[in-house]
């Protein structure tokens, strides 16, 4: 009973505001995408896949009220298919299961159309890409073979990939930009977003691409990331904890030339030699590098940005972002807090599980540290973002403190 009551509680929250102009003329449209029957056609339409979304809506609605529970469902989940950041597609989802008995289901979409409810609120977009949905979809092409191989292997790693967006001026940020990098600019344009930073929690290859590890290293391959997104867009900026760079580096040679003015074995910093060097040391390393005037000439000195504990980052006029060093996974993984109310971590925190500790840089003790006092003094309401599906794409940290996660490692 308790569910039902909470859930009725949230779903007296969420009621839409009534719609303007714009909004009658969309949905006058989609009514006759519908009175057509053509929802195929209208998916697959680049413009009109607002209004198929608006199809769906409107179906799942009037299942709903035809007491057709299970049809209602299926629409909304085409709602949430075609526009996963919009709230009404969990709404309607969500009022279908609460018929169905399945409360538990229903309390998670009534939660999740809120949080994007909030992100709108905010001024904010939170677009969470997804391999095999909305980037690393497979060519029909002799070609594109080993490309798709790749693509098959994003599928099965479940990374998420973010694209932060401020509403008022359109600028966005990408959150392990990884996989796809081609989709993921495909995604952005196709929006008219002004991509203005790429951020990485941690080195791994997954989330920064470049050379595999062991034995993959050995195949020619490099998996697409960070450093194709630098070369397509020659004025960004990459922020990286100061202890991940030097294997962000290893995996992707190709940046070394940011780093012209030391020789790159230098920055080639082994695990055992870590335990020597503080943040301190390798981001004056790092500093002198950006001031030096043998950088090359086309290349901007300074697109790589440390970011220590607590460095902040503006996006638009009222998005603050803050950089929260969340050791445990690697030495320099890190965790980005933005407004205070919504968290990206990587493979720091899951839902219901850590990352692999078992990997160079991985650390218990640190990781229990970060998990103890780094996010466990962090505000329970906050909603966070993980690496990867693991059991679910978002969670809160009330939540893994009731599960135990913050607090003591469940290992995934």
């Amino acid at each position: 009973m308790g569910s039902k009551s909470k859930i009725s509680e949230l779903s007296s929250a969420f009621r839409p505001n009534a719609p303007d102009d714009k909004t009658f003329q969309a949905v006058f449209r989609a009514n006759n995408y519908y009175s057509k029957k053509d929802y195929e056609s209208a998916i697959e339409s680049k413009k009109t896949s607002e209004f198929a979304a608006l199809v769906f809506s409107n179906r799942s609605a009037s299942f709903f009220q035809r007491k057709k529970w299970k049809d209602a469902v299926k629409d909304a989940e085409q709602v949430i298919r075609i526009r996963p950041e919009w709230p009404k597609g969990y709404f309607r989802k969500a009022e279908a299961l609460m018929q169905l008995e399945k409360y538990e289901e229903a309390l998670d979409c009534y939660q999740k159309a809120l949080i994007l409810k909030d992100n709108k609120s905010m001024g904010l977009t939170i677009h969470s890409l997804v391999p095999g949905r909305d980037i690393c979809i497979p060519k029909n092409s002799i070609a594109n073979k080993i490309q798709n191989k790749i693509f098959d292997f994003a599928v099965k790693m479940k990374n998420l990939i973010y694209v932060i967006v401020d509403n008022d001026t359109k600028e966005c940020i990408v959150v392990d930009a990884c996989w796809d990098v081609d989709g993921i600019i495909k995604f952005i344009k196709d929006r008219h977003l002004k991509l203005v930073g790429a951020i990485v929690t941690h080195h791994h290859f997954d989330h920064v691409g470049g050379k595999p590890p062991p034995p993959f290293n050995q195949l020619p391959i490099k998996v697409s990331g960070l450093c194709d997104l630098l070369k397509r867009f020659p004025k960004l900026k990459a922020y990286i904890h100061p202890l991940d760079i030097p294997y962000v580096l290893k995996a992707n040679p190709e940046l070394s030339d940011l780093f012209t003015s030391i020789p790159l074995s230098k920055l080639k910093i082994r695990n055992r030699q870590l335990h020597f060097c503080n943040a301190n040391f390798i981001s004056l390393i790092i500093n002198s590098t950006f001031n030096s005037s043998s950088a090359l000439s086309n290349t901007n000195p300074s697109r790589i940005i440390p970011t220590p504990h607590n460095f902040t980052l503006s996006l638009g006029n009222f998005t603050l972002l803050r950089f929260l060093h969340t050791p445990g996974h690697t030495e320099g993984s890190q965790s980005i807090l933005v407004n205070e109310t919504r968290l990206f971590t990587g493979d720091t925190l899951m839902c219901g599980c850590v990352g692999r500790l078992d990997l160079p840089g991985g650390d218990s003790k640190q990781m229990k540290k970060t998990l103890r006092k780094r996010l466990g003094g962090l505000d329970n309401k906050i909603v966070v973002y993980p690496g990867h599906d693991y059991g679910g794409d978002w969670t809160t940290i009330g939540i893994e403190k009731k599960k135990g996660v913050i607090g003591k490692i469940k290992r995934k």
